[in-house]
C-alpha cells in the first residue's frame, strides 16, 4: 500500500479520536451541571434531551475502541490486513472505511452467513 495515503488516513483516525476525546470532556461537564426543572414539560424534555446525549456518547465511545484498535494496529504495521485471511483490505475499502477489519470478500461471506442464518431462524 502506499505509505503517503495511509498517513493520510492515520492522521485522520487522530484527528478523530482528539475530537471524540473533546466531546467526551464536554459531556461529563455537560452531566454534572444538569439543572433541576420546576416545570414537568421541562423536566421531561431535559430528561429526553439527556438520553439522547447518553446514547450518542456511547456509540462515540465505541467509535473511539474501534479507532485506538486501528491505530494499534498502525504501531504494529498489521493496518489494512483483514482479520480472518489475513490478505490485504485493499487501499480503496481503507480510504471508504477506514475502520475496516474485514477485506471485500470475507465481509461478504461474513454477511451472507449471517443472511442464511437468519433466514434459517
Amino acid at each position: 500500500m502506499m505509505m503517503f495515503e495511509l498517513s493520510l488516513i492515520k492522521e485522520n483516525l487522530l484527528f478523530q479520536k482528539s475530537e471524540i476525546l473533546n466531546r467526551d470532556q464536554e459531556f461529563k461537564t455537560a452531566q454534572t451541571t444538569i439543572e433541576k426543572c420546576s416545570d414537568d414539560a421541562d423536566s421531561t424534555v431535559q430528561e429526553l434531551n439527556n438520553n439522547v446525549s447518553i446514547h450518542l456518547h456511547e456509540r462515540e465511545r465505541k467509535s473511539l475502541y474501534s479507532i485506538e484498535k486501528a491505530l494499534s494496529k498502525f504501531a504494529e504495521n498489521s493496518y489494512g490486513m483483514c482479520e480472518l485471511c489475513n490478505d490485504d483490505i485493499g487501499l480503496k475499502r481503507l480510504k471508504a472505511r477506514p475502520l475496516a477489519v474485514l477485506c471485500i470478500c470475507c465481509m461478504e461471506e461474513s454477511e451472507n452467513s449471517i443472511r442464511n442464518n437468519l433466514y434459517l431462524q
